[in-house]
């Protein structure tokens, strides 16, 4: 593990001058000479980038990397612009190497990590543990309102998020952590943009108008409150009755809409949801419920990560036993971190039943 990190500040107008320190060298770049970048000779970056665009390009870049040494480095920012896509904001020269060095020991307990988005990801948030979940952010451009800044840097082919989070949630490699928000939406696409608007219940028309009615006692006559008018006085159209007390010679039905369309009344029009990105019509009752939360590796997950298994393979059977696969790839690792570092120990112990004691087994 290294004492001397080469720490890289990238920027843009602001000028971020870092402490010199005998443990630690820095180097300063603008966004125009980052193809002077190299990723393999940087431990730390710290960026104060403005444009969202070129924060995500940056980080993209670091997180795509099949490297272990590249795709878990630790990237802060000097500014509190998007800070849920960096590691921490930058405070002061000790908090960084202390957070540096504390990411060094825990990728030290990873021997190998697969070449999926999926296992890089997982490597990501297994280093940040004690500082950093798997946290949601809102963003009224997104299609699905909600999404994952950090897990979107890994995505490199565009899987759907939602639906990967399910299946490790059931396999039992992460765990929720706090619910965020519940909303309604989509029951095809899922997106959460919708324009909602009122129909006539009849004929579907979204042509309608809120109106006035009122109903004559003397004959049942219901009809528009302007048909009623008559200088100045309410007068039925129909019986021609005049109209004075309220509640004992007319009053106002329930109903207030009218079609203008098919010329029904009615008192509740039918809501109508529209999906904004798929364009699929719903009534209020077929929308789908969403549910967002923020999510934690569970212990299950980091020995995962750890031992290098396939995050699909179940760790126990039905009776509560190690999985051959899981127990070879754990009996793997184990040798490894003992022939990198002779003070890691473990013991592996067989147990052999005699023949004679499986037949009295089986006779009883």
């Amino acid at each position: 593990m290294t004492d001397h990190y080469h720490i890289a500040v990238i920027q843009n107008d602001d000028y971020l001058e870092l402490e010199k320190g005998s443990n630690h060298s820095v180097s300063y770049f603008t966004s125009e000479s980052l193809q002077d970048l190299n990723l393999h000779d940087i431990d730390i970056m710290i960026l104060t980038l403005d444009a969202q665009q070129q924060v995500v390009q940056q980080l993209q870049c670091v997180r795509s990397s099949e490297d272990k040494d590249i795709f878990l480095m630790p990237v802060f920012t000097a500014q509190d612009k998007f800070e849920y896509l960096y590691d921490g904001i930058y405070d002061n020269i000790d908090t960084l190497l202390k957070f540096c060095r504390t990411i060094n020991e825990k990728k030290a307990q990873i021997t190998n990590i697969q070449a999926s988005w999926q296992a890089r990801c997982f490597a990501y948030f297994y280093t940040r543990a004690a500082y950093k979940n798997m946290d949601v952010s809102k963003d009224w451009h997104n299609a699905y309102l909600y999404y994952y800044p950090v897990i979107e840097l890994f995505n490199q082919d565009n899987s759907n998020i939602s639906l990967w989070l399910d299946e490790i949630r059931h396999n039992k490699i992460i765990q929720r952590d706090k619910h965020i928000a519940a909303f309604f939406c989509c029951n095809q696409c899922y997106a959460a943009h919708l324009e909602f608007s009122e129909h006539c219940p009849k004929c579907k028309s979204f042509h309608i108008e809120t109106v006035e009615f009122i109903h004559c006692f003397h004959c049942g006559n219901t009809d528009l409150e302007k048909k009623f008018m008559l200088n100045n006085q309410l007068r039925c159209p129909q019986c021609h009755s005049k109209l004075k007390q309220f509640g004992i010679e007319y009053d106002r039905p329930l109903e207030s809409y009218l079609c203008q369309e098919c010329q029904h009344k009615f008192s509740e029009t039918e809501a109508v949801a529209a999906c904004m990105l798929c364009g699929h019509k719903h009534q209020t009752h077929e929308l789908a419920k969403q549910s967002i939360y923020n999510y934690k590796l569970t212990e299950t997950g980091k020995r995962y990560i750890q031992y290098d298994t396939d995050y699909s393979l179940q760790v126990f059977d039905e009776i509560n036993y190690l999985k051959p696969e899981f127990f070879y790839a754990f009996i793997e690792w184990s040798a490894k971190m003992y022939h990198r570092n002779k003070d890691y120990q473990f013991s592996l112990i067989m147990i052999k039943a005699p023949k004679a004691l499986h037949r009295r087994q089986q006779s009883f």
